[in-house]
């Protein structure tokens, strides 16, 4: 019973080609709750006077049976989500011009549900069946997971109904939601809301609706249905901000999910071109971001706890480039109390012209101290001599190991806050020595660069 319009609402134009395609929503925003906003007493209503953002599932959201939907009333909805530091907010406010329930609910009968795949945790479904009042069936809420269906602790709802259809708004502890407050930034959700037009006897499935998936295919399966990554509101934001001030497109872009900063959420590194920007829920709030500027494009970049403190670090390769030639490094960024460094840097590759070295770098696990550590060796030189080659590298940057140099490897050690180089006298011993007691296992390669 939607009795306005919902002003920032994500419906997206559907395919219009013939047999499946994908197609539906543009995004699920999930909204950051403002106290004082929302009343929780079943009516949507004051969802709709906040202009909190909504997603509307009707004509161009079939997943299964386009022939039995006809027109908005048939089934519609708009859903709202909305979170803060300690619950998830639902509201619905769905068209249905004939309403089915049994006494106990099952997948057949009008019902919408919330999917929430939680990295590490696997799916998440919440499940909201509506009230029926002739005969009284009270409404149901539930979480499913692994094959299991159980109520959620600490979980409430309110909900209207009426001839045309019924409101509902819930609040679900994030706590019952195993692994969500953590990674939400990374989470996936999908919204599928299903509609039985059955009169009498057993529930038929005539019609889901879905916020991503394949358009009216023949025959019903979970499979027709995508995830997709939450937005959040205020990151999302934050986001288009670090979009339009680095001139990039969200096509232009990967995303990495880790936790950097060690606030213990997940953060979303965007990188693209030369810059690594670094936003998440818990970082400045969720209003800000930070950014690592490199001097040209990234070859590669990963997140892993370099450092062993149990916070991951951004490993970066990338190639610098001027009117002589070009240079490949490998460098390390951390957080350090609030702000971010490169605590490790180490040419890998110089080139000029048809003239090249190179130097092998690979980070290795510290099984003295946690971590890693990273172990480089010469590697070929081609067009330069000992004489010839006269490249310097800048102060603080591991300087390439050249096939002739004195200097036959060189171990980079996390000392303090940042990595130095070993003494060479040193290197064999440490790399040879025991692990600490409760650190067990053979030392192990990591990611050869």
């Amino acid at each position: 019973m939607k009795t306005s319009a919902a002003l920032l609402s994500t419906l997206a134009v559907a395919a219009t080609l013939a047999g499946p395609a994908q197609a539906f929503t543009d995004k699920i925003v999930l909204a950051v709750m403002s106290p004082g906003t929302i009343n929780i007493d079943g009516s949507t209503q004051d969802w709709y006077d906040a202009e909190y953002p909504a997603v509307s599932l009707g004509k161009n959201e079939v997943v299964f049976g386009a022939s039995s939907w006809s027109k908005s009333s048939d089934y519609s909805l708009d859903a709202f989500l909305a979170s803060d530091d300690a619950n998830l907010y639902l509201a619905f406010a769905v068209d249905d011009d004939r309403q089915t329930r049994t006494k106990k609910p099952g997948a057949s009968e009008d019902h919408v549900e919330l999917w929430i795949d939680v990295p590490g945790e696997g799916r998440r479904v919440v499940q909201f069946y509506p009230e029926r009042k002739f005969p009284t069936f009270h409404p149901a809420l539930r979480l499913k997971s692994g094959g299991k269906t159980k109520k959620m602790k600490g979980a409430k709802f309110s909900m209207e109904s009426g001839s045309g259809g019924w409101e509902a708004e819930i609040v679900i502890p994030l706590s019952s939601i195993p692994g969500l407050k953590t990674s939400l930034v990374s989470s996936r959700w999908a919204l599928v809301a299903t509609d039985s037009d059955t009169k009498t006897g057993e529930p038929v499935l005539h019609t889901v609706l879905a916020s991503a998936g394949a358009y009216d295919v023949g025959t019903w399966s979970e499979d027709a249905v995508s995830l997709t990554t939450i937005a959040l509101e205020n990151v999302d934001g934050v986001m288009m901000n670090f979009y339009g001030n680095h001139k990039l497109s969200k096509s232009s872009v990967k995303h990495i999910y880790a936790n950097v900063t060690g606030d213990k959420r997940l953060e979303v590194l965007v990188c693209g071109g030369s810059v690594i920007g670094i936003m998440g829920p818990g970082f400045q709030s969720g209003t800000g971001y930070t950014y690592v500027q490199l001097s040209s494009d990234m070859l590669s970049i990963d997140a892993r706890d370099v450092s062993g403190n149990g916070i991951m670090d951004i490993v970066v390769k990338y190639r610098e480039t001027n009117s002589l030639g070009s240079r490949v490094m490998i460098a390390v960024y951390s957080f350090v109390v609030t702000e971010v460094r490169r605590i490790l840097a180490q040419e890998i590759e110089v080139r000029q012209g048809s003239k090249s070295v190179t130097c092998n770098a690979t980070f290795m696990q510290n099984l003295l101290d946690g971590g890693e550590v990273l172990h480089v060796t010469p590697g070929k030189a081609t067009g330069w001599t000992k004489i010839s080659y006269k490249n310097v590298s800048e102060y603080g940057v591991g300087a390439i190991l050249l096939p002739w140099d004195d200097e036959k490897q060189r171990l980079w050690v996390l000392k303090g806050f940042e990595f130095k180089p070993l003494e060479e006298d040193k290197i064999e011993a440490y790399l040879e020595a025991e692990p600490k007691k409760g650190k067990k296992g053979k030392k192990k390669k990591k990611k050869g660069k």
